[in-house]
This record gives C-alpha cells, sequence and structure tokens, in this order.
C-alpha cells in the first residue's frame, strides 16, 4: 500500500468500523497523526485491496477490539491472503514419496 491509497483504505475501514471515525475525530491532532502514521508504516507492505478486504471481513465477523488493535487485526488477516497466494494448497494428484522412500534414496546417495 503506498502513502496515497492508505487514506482509500482508512476511508473503507471507517465505513466498515462506524466507531473508528469518531474514535479519530475525539483525539488531539499530533496523536491522530501519530497512529496514523504507525497504521501506515504497519499496512505498507499489504496491498490495497488486500487491507479493504480484511477490514470488511472483520466487520463482518462481528468480533469486537479496541480501535487502536483495528490495524493489527487487519494486517494479519491481509497478510494471511498473500501467504495463500503465495502457497496454494497441494493439489491431491502430487505424489510424496514416503518416508522409507526418501530413506532410500539418501542412503544411495550417501553410500560409498
Amino acid at each position: 500500500m503506498t502513502r496515497n491509497e492508505f487514506p482509500k483504505w482508512l476511508a473503507a475501514h471507517c465505513a466498515a468500523f462506524p466507531g473508528v471515525h469518531p474514535w479519530f475525530l475525539n483525539m488531539p491532532g499530533p496523536r491522530r497523526h501519530g497512529i496514523q502514521k504507525d497504521w501506515f508504516r504497519k499496512l505498507a507492505a499489504v496491498p490495497l485491496a488486500d487491507a479493504i478486504r480484511a477490514s470488511q471481513e472483520f466487520s463482518d465477523s462481528g468480533e469486537s477490539m479496541f480501535p487502536g488493535q483495528h490495524c493489527l487485526e487487519v494486517r494479519r488477516r491481509a497478510m494471511r491472503y498473500k501467504r495463500q497466494q503465495v502457497m496454494p494448497a497441494a493439489e491431491d494428484d502430487i505424489q510424496y514419496p514416503t518416508p522409507a522412500e526418501r530413506l532410500a534414496a539418501c542412503r544411495k546417495r550417501f553410500a560409498k
């Protein structure tokens, strides 16, 4: 997520969690700015679409959490999407060697 994308995510997150926007508005400007800066750093490695999806999934789950912890939950969920893209589930037709076959291959490889 880029700095220009962060406000888009924050708007989507505030729409998903109506209590977050007043929480931000009620804090002093420097503190609000500091939290937004911290949240951006934590979400910088997350694609915008994944962060928005994670916010919506989090909202739909009905889990309650202090607004200050939302960013960590969004990052956790979004990183799970990223891992699923990088490491898709193993296909059923892949045949992996059994432990006995692996042991035999090692013995053959390292035999004198």
